[in-house]
């Protein structure tokens, strides 16, 4: 799970824990506001296609940054990407593991 490679979406449930879903929604806008229909109390991380340390935002699945329909002739899905999460914490892991770093906090949904 340590990359994110130009794709539909994906959903992954750890072995460890059947509740827990992963998925990253490249050029899939339907699949992202699935995702946010089914998983409100989850979170999202807001990257570049090939994420950058100073471009990772984390929201709550709820934030209104993230989750209103885009502007006309814009995408939520193509650049940045969204990888979601129902654990903040494997989020928060993903980015240590693929830039060494952890994701900056949206001021807006207030996760601190």
């Amino acid at each position: 799970m340590d990359d994110v490679t130009p794709q539909r979406s994906v959903d992954v449930r750890p072995a460890s824990d059947a509740a827990r879903v992963f998925a990253a929604f490249v050029d899939d806008d339907g699949g992202y506001f699935r995702w946010l229909a089914r998983h409100g109390d989850g979170f999202v991380l807001n990257c570049n296609r090939q994420p950058v340390s100073d471009l990772l935002v984390l929201h709550r699945a709820t934030c209104l940054s993230i989750s209103g329909p885009p502007a006309p002739g814009r995408w939520r899905t193509k650049d940045p990407i969204k990888v979601c999460a129902t654990w903040r914490g494997d989020l928060e892991a993903w980015a240590r593991n693929r830039l060494d770093c952890p994701p900056r906090p949206c001021r807006r949904c207030l996760l601190a």
